[in-house]
């Protein structure tokens, strides 16, 4: 419930690079035979939010970028193998709710090989351990263990690395291959415009948090947020946001 509540936290400062009221003109909404597909998104006014691949300027990407290497710290920026398929990022930072405000930074890709894989740090501000007691037949003056490996900023982080397990893998590709996703707007405001005759939705409280950012190997970005929770973003981005190995 703590980490939850971190997420829902930081939720809104995230999602806020994208623009959601500032789409491309000339787009047509979704056809009423779309909407009756993805009824997640059947209340929203789509002449208002379009679901579009937002432009992200190169200050804001620096942001992203910058959020990542100050979580992992000593391990630095992470790059997957040149020959990955697709790529997905996530960055979420901790909260004041938390026992230990948690940052994490997130790297999940599909390798040439067909394999998903993840590298995860997450930056977690507790308190060191103790050092390693002294031996026995300690002098006072020699030192007895490496301070190398006392490395506050290392020890400080948790590092998760290997290939995904199948369930989160599942979620991930089925989300990529969903016609829903790619029609859900990149953003939604905290109150979403709804079609005319249609009851106002709740505003967005329960916050999923973070922007996933999705990068394929001919080049193509999509940044996708999900201030309001429960629309067709929800299982990609919390299965890159805690993604762990298999086993």
């Amino acid at each position: 419930m703590k980490r939850l509540a971190a997420v829902l936290a930081c939720g809104l400062q995230l999602a806020s690079p994208i623009a959601a009221w500032t789409a491309p003109a000339g787009l047509k909404p979704p056809t009423r035979a779309q909407l009756k597909a993805c009824p997640l998104l059947a209340p929203i006014d789509f002449t208002k939010i379009k679901p579009v691949t937002y432009p992200v300027s190169a200050e804001v990407q620096a942001r992203f970028d910058d959020s990542h290497v100050r979580t992992r710290g000593p391990y630095g920026a992470f790059t997957p193998p040149a020959d990955a398929q697709v790529v997905l990022r996530i960055w979420a930072g901790g909260s004041e709710t938390q026992e230990y405000r948690t940052d994490t930074s997130s790297v999940v890709w599909k390798g040439g090989d067909g394999i998903w894989r993840v590298n995860r740090v997450d930056r977690v501000n507790r308190p060191p351990p103790p050092p390693p007691p002294p031996p026995a037949d300690w002098d006072g003056k020699t030192p007895y263990f490496d301070s190398d490996d006392w490395d506050y900023e290392k020890l400080a982080r948790d590092v998760y690395e290997g290939v995904l397990p199948a369930d989160r893998v599942a979620v991930i590709e089925k989300t990529l291959a969903d016609p829903c996703f790619a029609l859900q707007p990149d953003a939604l405001p905290m109150s979403p415009p709804v079609r005319r005759g249609v009851a106002p939705l709740p505003p967005c409280w329960g916050v999923i948090g973070g922007v996933l950012e999705i990068r394929w190997a001919d080049g193509r970005q999509r940044n996708v947020a999900e201030l309001c929770g429960g629309y067709y973003a929800s299982g990609i981005i919390s299965a890159v946001m805690y993604a762990r190995p298999a086993g």
